[in-house]
């Protein structure tokens, strides 16, 4: 038996935007019958809560890359801000949980959905 990775990498997460990306551009919302229509509603819900669950949890590894030192931007938030289409004060307090959360092991837990 084939046991999983026990980390993810880059090309995982770009495997699954890229796949949802896909989907989304095929999506025909008036014709996805109406039986259906929750149930998938409730699937793209699921997977914007785990895309915003990743981006909390990432967001303090970002900041430690200096990575954004390399763009126009003043600070981590400014960039993140920039990337995300978001306020620089929402990236702040994204930066804020991110940070928090690595010390908390349940709520990181729970972002994760376990």
């Amino acid at each position: 038996m084939q046991t999983a990775p026990a980390t993810v990498d880059i090309d995982d997460v770009r495997d699954v935007y890229t796949h949802l990306e896909v989907l989304l551009r095929r999506l025909d919302v008036d014709a996805v019958p109406a039986c259906d229509a929750t149930r998938m509603w409730e699937f793209f819900s699921g997977i914007t809560r785990f895309g915003s669950a990743g981006t909390t949890l990432l967001a303090r590894r970002v900041e430690d890359s200096d990575a954004w030192k390399r763009t126009d931007a003043r600070s981590a938030a400014e960039h993140l801000a920039n990337v995300a289409g978001v306020s620089v004060s929402e990236s702040r307090q994204m930066l804020l949980t991110s940070s928090r959360v690595q010390k908390l092991g349940l709520t990181a837990a729970a972002l994760r959905g376990r």
